[in-house]
């Protein structure tokens, strides 16, 4: 018996790369798992329960996430440093607003556990990454509106902390991910 059998868990992006392989290793725990994504239901792993939601609508958010004890936020705008150079507001707005609402919504409902998926570009270039460095610099040129999107949400979850004592967000800053999907 895993920790996550039988737990209702919402998977946001769970069609995209990562997600499709996290629903994989729920699966397996024998978790409930709710797919939240604007692609097609296609790509939503087997043995989900997929919704169509377009998560910048706050009320979306907040209907989704009723009755879900976990929340896995992956969802993400798809992109390069090119695309988001060139149209910075299409990757720097979206992001917020789901992110934000998300992690308000799940606030809301009194999710038990929430992971926020920020990004290794919130960190300067450098070879080696320092995570008692991260507030103290600023995002790469290449990364800068990335950056500071997955900033201002882990800013968010700092402030849940602080106000809310809220002690069940967490953060991971994926870094050079690819693969299948």
């Amino acid at each position: 018996m895993g920790f996550f059998k039988d737990k209702r868990v919402l998977v946001t992006g769970g069609t995209g790369m990562i997600g499709q392989f996290l629903c994989k290793l729920l699966l397996l725990q024998d978790a409930k798992i709710t797919v939240a994504s604007l692609d097609s239901p296609e790509r939503a792993p087997k043995n989900t329960d997929f919704k169509s939601v377009d998560l910048r609508s706050f009320e979306s958010c907040l209907d989704i996430v009723k009755g879900q004890e976990i929340v896995f936020h992956l969802a993400g705008v798809k992109g390069s440093p090119k695309m988001t150079a060139e149209r910075p507001a299409s990757f720097f707005v979206p992001t917020l607003q789901f992110s934000l609402n998300m992690m308000e919504a799940a606030r809301r409902a009194g999710v038990e556990n929430y992971l926020f998926t920020s990004s290794v570009g919130v960190y300067e270039p450098s070879d080696v990454f320092r995570e008692d460095t991260v507030w103290t610099t600023f995002p790469s040129e290449n990364d800068r509106f990335a950056g500071w999107a997955k900033r201002m949400c882990e800013m968010q979850a700092e402030a849940y902390k602080i106000e809310y004592n809220l002690e069940n967000i967490s953060i991971v800053r994926p870094a050079n991910v690819y693969g299948p999907f």
